[in-house]
């Protein structure tokens, strides 16, 4: 996995960056947390960015994916983030700290595919847990991104949720595929975060 702040490479194990000092202390210094954790919905909108139907749409769609995939939790967060925070850094606290509303004990945090959207900065990002880590490339999450560069500078926001995550299940699928004749111990583990800035 790689630090939510400077992106380097970090032990799955470690308590901190050992490049940047970051760590779960310092995210919780910032954002809070503690043994407390926040509550939110599959999609948090709290802004209502998007649409009506663009939310049914992406709804239905985290219900067929999570339908094939019972393990996987998707979820998005929709937020204009302060300046001086990386989405990263959000995502990684959220994965820390948020209890997703019907997720259940079968979907933890650690296994999310968490979609972050900021709409004032037309920055769109991707978190993963650390169990998640493995089904996804680095290279592939960055293009994923990029490919929903569009519908995002349109503010088409479901849209570009959509998009990514239909590609994701795409890859969900090819990957289970391989992973009948591959033991898990030789998937590759890539970065828990990606950013596309437009």
């Amino acid at each position: 996995m790689k630090c939510p702040k400077c992106y380097r490479p970090v032990d799955a194990e470690a308590h901190r960056c050992y490049s940047c000092g970051y760590s779960v202390s310092v995210s919780r210094a910032r954002f809070g947390g503690g043994d407390q954790s926040c509550l939110l919905g599959k999609i948090h909108d709290n802004s209502h960015r998007m649409r009506m139907g663009e939310r049914e749409r992406v709804m239905k769609l985290i219900s067929r994916l999570e339908f094939k995939f019972p393990q996987l939790l998707f979820c998005t967060y929709l937020q204009e983030v302060p300046e001086g925070i990386e989405l990263s850094e959000v995502g990684f606290w959220l994965l820390n700290h948020a209890r997703i509303d019907g997720a259940g004990a079968c979907r933890p945090n650690e296994n999310a595919v968490l979609i972050l959207v900021d709409p004032q900065r037309k920055e769109m990002g991707m978190s993963l847990g650390y169990r998640a880590e493995a089904l996804l490339k680095e290279d592939r999450m960055l293009r994923l991104l990029a490919d929903a560069r569009s519908a995002l500078i349109h503010e088409e926001y479901g849209k570009a949720i959509e998009q990514v995550f239909l590609r994701v299940g795409k890859d969900l699928k090819k990957r289970a595929a391989r992973c009948v004749a591959c033991p898990p111990s030789s998937l590759s583990r890539p970065s828990n975060h990606r950013t596309h800035r437009s």
